[in-house]
């Protein structure tokens, strides 16, 4: 039996309880608000995977084969399920104790259908903050049920938090040619989901850049005086520009009025007691028009009182604030200064965890999130061992160290090319870190999600994909790397470009093409086996691993070899492949996202097929 996350505690019996038609669903008499909605949900579920409709009844009388849905305030444990030759009964200290506790018999169900084995689970979270950071910012902007989708996924799972990455995407008044670009959410949509977070057992949490990453705020005629950094308006769109520049300047009044007027229509929208105000990464800071305030007062300072004033204004609204850790914990020396009220988001996506700076934030008494990354960035399929190890890891050393929550990230750097469906195992990797203190083997878990997610008896899925991922040499970071090393004067870029090709051998991608070959066509023959809506999404991007392995081939032998090979491939062909590529993206793409900024990744994939032609 997998139960995802594992249970605190759970005790095999050699009883058996069998779902009949007569089986009804029985609401305690302590229930009030959403356990109907609980006790619908797993109606439905049997039904799906029964065929039985189940009827559903609140009384105090005693039934036998039925399954009891009841709260009992006084319980220790989040909640307790029993399974036996009579009843199924779930006792619950709570509403969401009772939402948790008809997942995990969901899950159950899942993988016996109607006979069930006796069991007793006692369970409760780890950590009381469980959440999912999704960035719906740098390209992909989803759709009002694509989220309400991914709310479900969580709810399955027990993570109870989510957050919406925002910069531009939106739709603020007078923002218009801020967002002209792209498409935004609406307030409506906002409230709606809101709603139905909560109902699933899930805090929607604003979060909303208020200091640095505003590329598209910054370089519009309306407001980029206010950039630290004069604009170049000739300068091409650049994913990496995007990313690395545009801060605020704080020397100007009008600044912190600007970030008012953003707080002022966001914060209403969610009914959340808590507010991410971001404020990580102001690169330029100091270096442009706050530059002699800066040597006045000092680059912490200088960061230190602009923060501290967007905290001020977002507690007036009742708000607990959170911000992004990484530029407070470079200044140890002022750290003390940053309102005590505020939780500090931890953040570091590699395997290998800098412990000094989680213990420094537990060591001066601030509350704090560890917060991992699914590591979707920039790839076309996660690189799952890598994304395991850092959540993991990065877990493991925050409870050492107090926190009172995980936020597990998922950015859209460069456009977002990756997809949700292939992150969802690092979602789950999440849920798992968080609510459990168990860590199981990379094997174990991937199995586990095999079996439980993607109904893969035979537990092999994700291995296969794992083995396609360890293939995945030329990634979106190259692709768009080379490409922007053209257009973006900076030094660095193109040094970045050459120095990754000149780092491989013809060889080396030759191979690498083989090996993504084999493990597609190992994949792509399992896959035919099962059965689940995210599957055609992991062929997809497994084909975009060949393809841009290929596409590597040629530009290291055209532009970065000495001498150049005669290759086995058809520049022609690999061309047109690509754009037929980009054809099934579009409508994978579609399927649950707005149209946004689709077009960018088109411009990418249409520039190579060019160079492929040009070549010929």
């Amino acid at each position: 039996m997998i139960i995802i996350p594992n249970p605190k505690k759970i005790e095999l019996t050699t009883e058996e309880f069998i779902i009949k038609p007569s089986t009804k669903i029985v609401l305690g008499s302590t229930l009030s608000v959403y356990e109907l909605d609980y006790a619908l949900l797993l109606k439905k579920h049997i039904l799906e995977i029964t065929d039985l409709d189940l009827e559903i009844t609140r009384t105090l009388k005693h039934y036998t084969n039925s399954i009891i849905l009841n709260i009992n305030k006084s319980l220790d444990n989040c909640y307790h399920l029993e399974i036996n030759a009579s009843n199924i009964t779930i006792n619950a200290n709570s509403v969401r104790g009772l939402l948790h506790g008809v997942q995990t018999l969901r899950q159950i169900i899942t993988q016996k259908g109607r006979y069930l084995n006796g069991c007793i689970i006692e369970d409760s979270p780890a950590l009381r903050n469980r959440g999912f950071y999704h960035d719906i910012t740098r390209g992909r902007v989803p759709t009002y049920e694509a989220l309400k989708e991914l709310i479900d996924v969580m709810s399955y799972y027990k993570l109870n938090q989510l957050q919406l990455y925002v910069e531009h995407t939106y739709l603020f008044d007078d923002f218009s040619e801020v967002t002209r670009e792209t498409d935004t959410l609406t307030a409506e949509e906002i409230l709606k989901l809101d709603q139905y977070a909560i109902k699933h057992g899930v805090e929607l949490v604003p979060s909303l850049s208020t200091f640095g990453h505003l590329y598209r705020l910054l370089i519009s005629k309306s407001y980029s005086h206010l950039c630290e950094l004069d604009v170049d308006e000739n300068q091409p769109f650049s994913f990496i520009d995007r990313m690395s520049h545009h801060t605020l300047d704080v020397s100007n009044e009008d600044s912190f009025k600007l970030v008012k007027k953003m707080l002022d229509e966001y914060i209403p929208l969610f009914t959340s007691n808590k507010f991410n105000i971001c404020c990580d990464e102001t690169f330029d800071l100091g270096k442009g028009k706050s530059k002699a305030l800066k040597e006045e007062i000092g680059e912490g300072l200088l960061y230190l009182n602009f923060v501290n004033k967007i905290v001020g204004y977002v507690k007036s609204f009742g708000k607990e604030v959170m911000m992004w850790g990484d530029i407070i914990t470079n200044h140890p020396d002022i750290i003390d200064k940053l309102d005590r009220d505020v939780v500090l988001l931890s953040w570091w996506y590699d395997p290998k965890i800098p412990e000094d700076k989680i213990r420094l934030v537990h060591e001066r008494n601030l509350k704090q999130y560890v917060c991992s990354g699914t590591s979707s960035w920039n790839k076309f399929v996660n690189p799952y061992k890598y994304a395991y190890e850092n959540i993991f890891n990065i877990t493991k050393c925050g409870k050492e160290n107090n926190i009172i929550g995980l936020l597990n990230t998922n950015w859209g750097d460069y456009g977002n090319i990756n997809t949700v469906a292939t992150t969802i195992p690092c979602l789950i990797y999440g849920a798992q870190a968080a609510w459990s203190d168990n860590i199981p083997s990379f094997e174990q878990i991937n199995h586990d999600i095999s079996v439980l997610e993607y109904g893969d008896k035979s537990g092999k899925f994700l291995d296969l994909v794992y083995n396609l991922t360890k293939s995945q040499l030329i990634d979106w970071t190259v692709i768009v790397g080379y490409l922007e090393s053209k257009i973006v004067n900076k030094d660095w870029v193109k040094e970045m470009a050459k120095n990754f090709y000149n780092s491989l051998t013809l060889e080396k991608i030759n191979n690498t093409i083989k090996e993504a070959t084999e493990a597609y066509e190992t994949l792509a023959i399992h896959i035919n086996t099962l059965k689940h809506p995210s599957l055609n999404d992991y062929l997809l991007m497994g084909k975009a691993i060949i393809l841009f392995n290929k596409v590597g081939l040629v530009i290291k032998n055209e532009f970065f070899s000495k001498k150049k090979e005669k290759l086995p491939i058809d520049y022609k062909e690999l061309a047109a492949e690509l754009e037929y590529w980009f054809l099934d993206f579009k409508k994978s793409w579609r399927k649950d996202s707005k149209e946004s900024e689709l077009f960018r990744i088109g411009e990418v994939i249409f520039a190579y097929a060019d160079i492929l032609r040009d070549l010929v």
